[in-house]
This record gives C-alpha cells, structure tokens and sequence, in this order.
C-alpha cells in the first residue's frame, strides 16, 4: 500500500510540475502594460473590452485604444508608447518566426525597437508599412495618410499599394498620403514641425 501511495504522489507531482513548466502556447502574451493615464481600453479578440492595469499582460490578436489617456507596453528592451485617441493591435506573436507585428490603425504611436538580427519589427497602417530591427520612430496615422519619423537608427517605410520601398534615417521623416496609388515621399528637413503636424 505504501509502495502504491508513493507512486500516485510521484504522478501526480510530476504532472503538476509538467503542467507548471510546459512552453506557453503561440499566441500567448509578449507584452505588459507598463503605463496608463486616463481613459484607455482593451479588447480581446472576441470584443470583450476591459480597463488595463499596470503589468496586464496584452496578447496576440489584442486590440488598446486610447481616448482621453495615453498607454505604454514594454516587452524586453523595446517599448511602444500610444498617445491620446490612438488604436494599436498586436498581430503576430514575436516570441517565434522572424517577424513582430503591429497593426496602427490610427492616431499616434511611438516605437522604441530593439530585436534580434533575425527577427524585424513591423508596423502596419492603412497606408503604410514600416520595417526596423532597431530603432526609435513615432507612425502618425489620420484620414489623410501616415507619417514615419525616425529618431534613431533606420526604418524600411513601404506603402501599402506597393512601389519601391524607402529607407528613411535619424532625424528624417516620410509620409504617404490616404490617395490611392501614392508612392513613400521622403520629407525636407525645413518641412518638418512635428510628427502629428505632416498629414
């Protein structure tokens, strides 16, 4: 009896412990909320919308809007911080595959990038894509077409109805228009004010 009791104990020890220690599944989170003010919203992929708290984990398929508040995510040594009336999604799970996705669909967002040379992050706008592996650059998206400016480092800008890509450095910024058919232009330095201010 005891001989049996002992090795119930040691199954069910080792499937708790194999249940504790197993991988996250794909999808799982990659992100925390480091930072909320004011009014800000998450959405689960199903539609169900919460208020997020600092160190919410935020996984694939999530959706954070902003309204009268702003929010910041952190995971490693990059950062993603939303301005006031701002919507970003993340799209793909950037713990495995070569890609880590973001989908902007509008306002404000400054991204502070620091990935693996294998892997590359990646921001999608209505009107645009954006490339880095390491980078600081702030995507302006309004109903006129998006911004890119970079602060740091290079990023690949792209628009989204194709032509040849665009590498846009420190202290330059690019912009394509919501005109259907419009190709990345590389802005002059006398035209720049302010990132919200180019579209």
């Amino acid at each position: 009896m005891a001989l049996v009791a002992a090795v119930t104990l040691f199954i069910v020890v080792s499937g708790a412990l194999a249940q504790a220690t197993k991988p996250l599944p794909r999808g799982a989170a990659t992100w925390n909320v480091t930072k909320v003010t004011g009014m800000v919203e998450l959405y689960s992929p199903g539609g169900a919308k919460e208020a997020p708290k600092i160190g919410s984990p935020i996984a694939t398929g999530f959706r954070i809007a902003t309204g009268s508040g702003t929010a910041s995510l952190a995971r490693g040594h990059s950062t993603i911080e939303l301005s006031e009336d701002s919507e970003l999604e993340l799209g793909q799970d950037g713990t495995d595959g070569p890609i880590t996705l973001a989908i902007q669909t509008f306002g404000t967002v400054d991204f502070r990038v620091k990935a693996p040379s294998s892997r590359r992050f990646e921001v999608e706008t209505p009107f645009l894509l954006a490339t880095a592996t390491a980078a600081v650059f702030t995507i302006s998206v309004q109903s006129t077409g998006g911004v890119v400016h970079v602060r740091e480092g290079t990023v690949q800008v792209t628009s989204q109805d194709g032509g040849a890509p665009v590498l846009v450095r420190s202290g330059q910024s690019a912009t394509v228009p919501a005109k259907t058919g419009s190709p990345v232009e590389l802005l002059k330095r006398s035209s720049i004010a302010s990132p919200t201010g180019l579209v």
